[in-house]
Order: C-alpha cells, then structure tokens, then sequence
C-alpha cells in the first residue's frame, strides 16, 4: 500500500452505505406500503389526504436518506502515513480524523453476508480510549483490506523495536493450534442456553391467542394471525374494552421486538462458531470463525487483562465449557468476542498460560485426562488446595430481593396479568424462585486472594470463574450504601482496561486490603498494561 495518498471505497460500497442509511427508516416504509395497499382498492393516493401525507412524510425522506448514502460514500477517504491514520468523512457534517499509529490497539478485518455479495470486506480500527470502533472502513476491496492490516501491523513493530524495552522481541512461531468440529459445534449449540430465546416466544404466542380469544372468530389460521398482528380490527372484530386492546398491542409488539433480538443473538453466537480456529503464536493469539460472516481477532498477549470460563447447567454434566479472553481495546461485538468452546478441562492450563502460569491448574493433571467424574473431583479440589476462599455477607440475599428482584417481580407479574389471566398466577413464583436465586448466589459465591492474582468463581445454574492478574488493575472504587456503612461492608468493582467485576457485599476491611494491595503491585508493576 502506498503511503501519503488518499483512498477511497470499492464502488459496491455505495449500496451499503445505502442499506445503512434506510435501515432505520425500514419500518416506517413497510408500515405505509401496507396501510396503502390495503387502501388502494377503495381510494387512490391523490384523492385522500391523509393518504397523500403518508406519501410526503415516509417516500420522500427515504429518497433524501438514500441520496444522503450515496453522499457518505463519496466523501470517506482515508490515508495511512508512518505516523498517522487519517480519516475524512461527512456530507452536511463533516469529521476529520487522526489517529497515532502507536495507539492503535487492533485491526479487525470482517467480512458478513452482504460484503460477501459485493465482493468487499469491512476493517475496523479500534483504539482503548472509545466506548466503540474509533474508525470502520466499510467497503474496500479484499487486498487492500489486507495490505492496510498488514501495514499498520508492521509500522507498530517498528515503533516497538524503536523502544529499547521492547526491541528484544522473539521471532513469531505458532506454539498451539485448536480448531473445532462440526460435531463439538452441534453440542455447544444444542446446550446453549435457550431460556432468554424461548421465553419471550411462547410469551408471543400466548398472547396472540389471548387477541383471538377476544374475537368472535371460530377459526384460527395463519391469514387471521396476520390480522391480529397488524391490528385490523374491522376484519377480526375484536371484543373487549379500548384500552384493554390497546394495552394487549403494546406488549404483543415488545415481545416481538424481544423475540426477533434473541433468536439473531442466538443464532448469530452458533453460526458465528463453525469454521473456527485458534492459533497461539509467540506474542499474539489468532482467532478465526464464522459460517456467514467471517471474523479474524489478533490479541496481543500483553493486552489481556483478565480471563474467565464459565458454563450452564446442562454444560456442567456434558463437560462443556467456554473461555473468553478479555482483552484492552475488546468491544461488545461478535467480532471481537475472544471466545473459545472447549471440552476437556484438562485444556484449561494450555488456554490460560498466554495469560498466567496457574499452578493449581497444574494440580492432578492425570486425572483431567479421564472420564467426566474425575475431572469433576479436580474441579472440587480447587478449594482445598487454594485455602479458605472470602465470601459475601449473607445479608446480601435480602435486601438485592427487596430493593432489586422484588420490584422486578412485580412489574413481571403485572406483564404476566396482561399477557393470559393462568400466566398470572403461575407468576406469583417468580418472587420465590429470586429468594432461592440470591440464596445460592451467596453461597456459591467464593473470592481467592493469591500473591499474584485473584480467583473469583460465582454462579447458580452454572459456574463461572475469574482469573485477574493484580498488575492489570486500573483502578478499584468501594461503594458504600448507608446500611453496608452501619455494617462495615462495601461492594468493590475491580477496574481494568477491558471491563469490570463486580463484587457485592465483603466486609470493608477485606475490601480495603483487596484496594491497597492492588495499588501497590499496580504501582511497582514495570510491565505493559496494553
């Protein structure tokens, strides 16, 4: 790639800066299309008004959107020099961009189902100090989306050897290689947990046949739940007071919304697995996956701040497990979650030593290697070996009830009044299943306090464990209400340049131990947090 000249998009990248620019707007134009087409038999769009309207407000902006795409792509243009990385974009609002090569944390180059169609992939620059991708290029051609990768790669490295703490960097060799298959893939999804996608489905379905219910109608079929969701009330004829109809709608298009996000969650995290690849080389970990849309993550091993693994219930009997590596520069996105599924615990050392050396993991290796029952009694050997573990203050467990999930149980039951009449009552559970949730929250909840790190495990339908290097601490803030100040608690959030742990309800003098010493091997840390 040549240096000091401005580039441009691929051509096929006007259309999804157009698809972009409309994909807000989609709705509205999907309303009106319908409205018109059930209209049009009776009246025509220049005879009618209000009909005419609806032409103005929603047709015509959404040419003006898609003139306003076409305007976004002509004006992006982006230069990569040995210094910086200059960014200029904007019609009516114009932004320039610089960013310093040395504070780029990450390229990402991405590549989903419809870049897959225009022939053109998506690079994401990303840098720690934004709550979001500082910069996404959208739309270049596949070498010289590699080429801007690499180039910014290699001008990293030379400011790296320039730094004399740095220039003795080891040649990069792969040093471990995992892949998975499609059949470990079909257990990790068929045990993936499905309660947040089936939920507000059947929630859907129950109301929906609570609004037929409430017509004079015999029959059900697909052409009378398509009434019902768009609210034709003079083809169903409903039955029931105003405001009942009105408030039934409300919720019925809330569970749609939720329903529709959970299920592309859910099906977005299993397809985003197959084809999946990790390669950890000398200095950096490789991550490679994806059936539709295609991701490649490289995480520098000096960026990771912390590693966890967790697992649901059905996982814990079936030995399944998922690590994530939290990284500095990391994003809530698919793309750049650091994720590996894995099956054998007796893994777990080679997972975690980009990280930490952990002796305990080290501990009765050869009984890792055998059947589930024995890799369950290492698991439980952990506490032995570790010591006494820090718990949190059973009082916890009543009042996160009384001033957490008892409001949320309320407003749950009303929703549940409103969804089926029998629904209400079953909710009357939902209270009791919280007091036993925190019951078992604060009894599995379990803090090591180690000379170099800190282990944290949690969890009530799973388990989920926590690895934090002490040097890899920010910054640690104790909360205080005025009950936990009368008691001598304190909650604690442990800080790092990736995301933060929260821990709730520990004595204060643990608290403020946990504090002091996490500052001072802070402050006598001479490694790199980044």
């Amino acid at each position: 790639m040549e240096n000091n000249l401005w580039k441009r998009l691929a051509r096929p990248a006007v259309f999804v800066e157009i698809i972009s620019a409309i994909r807000s707007y989609a709705l509205i134009i999907l309303y009106f299309a319908y409205r018109a087409y059930n209209r049009a038999e009776e009246i025509s769009i220049f005879n009618s008004f209000d009909l005419f309207l609806d032409f103005l407000f929603n047709v015509i902006p959404a040419f003006l959107v898609i003139i306003s795409g076409v305007m976004e792509y002509r004006k992006f243009k982006y230069q990569l020099t040995e210094d910086y990385m200059m960014i200029h974009r904007g019609w009516i609002r114009r932004e320039k961009k610089s960013i310093p090569i040395d504070k780029i944390q990450s390229v990402q180059v991405e590549q989903n189902w419809l870049y897959r169609m225009l022939n053109i992939y998506l690079v994401k620059v990303d840098t720690i100090g934004e709550s979001d991708v500082e910069v996404e290029v959208g739309g270049v051609r596949k070498e010289e989306a590699f080429q801007l990768k690499q180039r910014v790669q290699t001008l990293k490295s030379q400011i790296r050897e320039e730094d004399p703490e740095m220039a003795a960097k080891e040649e990069e060799e792969d040093v471990y290689r995992y892949e998975l298959t499609n059949k470990q893939i079909t257990r990790y999804a068929v045990t993936e947990n499905l309660l947040w996608v089936f939920l507000p489905i059947v929630l859907t379905g129950i109301l929906i046949y609570r609004l037929y219910a409430m017509t004079d109608l015999s029959q059900f079929n697909f052409a009378l739940i398509f009434q019902l969701l768009f609210g034709d009330y003079d083809a169903i004829d409903v039955e029931g007071g105003k405001a009942d109809v009105t408030i039934s709608y409300v919720l019925l298009y809330m569970l749609l919304i939720g329903s529709f996000s959970s299920s592309l969650i859910f099906f977005n995290r299993i397809l985003g697995l197959f084809k999946y690849k990790l390669i950890m080389r000398t200095s950096e970990i490789f991550i490679q996956r994806g059936l539709i849309n295609k991701f490649e993550t490289i995480i520098p091993k000096r960026k990771i701040q912390y590693i966890t693994w967790y697992t649901n219930l059905i996982r814990r009997r079936l030995g399944i497990y998922t690590l994530n590596y939290k990284y500095a520069g990391s994003r809530r996105t698919l793309g750049a979650d650091a994720i590996v599924p894995f099956f054998d615990e007796g893994m777990l050392p080679e997972l975690i030593s980009p990280y930490h050396k952990v002796d305990f993991l080290k501990r009765g290796e050869n009984n890792m290697e055998g059947d589930h029952e024995a890799n369950m009694r290492y698991n439980n050997s952990i506490s032995s070996y570790l010591g006494q573990p820090t718990q949190i203050d059973k009082s916890y467990i009543a009042r996160n009830f009384i001033f957490v999930k008892l409001p949320l149980s309320l407003a749950l039951i009303i929703l549940s009044y409103w969804v089926h009449p029998y629904l209400f009552y079953f909710s009357f559970l939902i209270p009791v299943y919280f007091i036993f949730h925190n019951i078992w929250f604060a009894r599995n909840f379990h803090i090591w306090l180690l000379p170099e790190y800190i282990i944290i495990k949690k969890g009530v339908w799973g388990r989920r464990h926590f690895i934090v290097k002490w040097e890899k601490l920010q910054k640690l803030t104790l909360l205080r209400t005025p009950y936990q100040r009368r008691s001598n608690l304190s909650n604690l959030i442990l800080c790092t340049a990736s995301s933060n742990i929260f821990i709730p309800y520990i004595p204060l003098d643990t608290a403020e131990e946990i504090k002091d010493y996490g500052l001072y091997k802070t402050e006598r840390s001479i490694t790199f947090l980044f």
